[in-house]
């Protein structure tokens, strides 16, 4: 896989599952919280901080779950989190709330 860890467990700055140090679940990625209201609005800004951040792939399905055998299924799941974690920051509790049980960004 592309996208791996090396083996000394650095991980590329062009692979999506690298995180920069400023990244954590509170950052800021979108000025409004996605209500039920406006979702095509909300959509694209999601879009556009996403694929800023290398992270497009974790909801557009294009960048497939590792297995957790894989040696690659940390760096998958840590940087899968922090998408989660970007996504329910930035819709109503109350949407938050109905998927916060998803396991992927991809099925939120």
């Amino acid at each position: 896989m592309a996208d791996s860890s090396s083996s000394s467990n650095t991980i590329d700055a062009s692979s999506p599952f690298f995180i920069e140090s400023l990244d954590n679940p509170c950052s800021i990625l979108v000025s409004n919280v996605f209500n039920g209201l406006g979702f095509n609005s909300w959509k694209r800004f999601m879009t556009i901080a996403l694929s800023a951040n290398n992270k497009l792939r974790f909801v557009d399905v294009t960048l497939v779950q590792a297995n957790s055998n894989y040696p690659t299924y940390s760096s998958w799941h840590r940087a899968n989190s922090m998408v989660i974690s970007w996504i329910l920051n930035f819709v109503s509790k109350k949407i938050a709330d109905s998927v916060l049980f998803f396991s992927t960004a991809s099925e939120i």
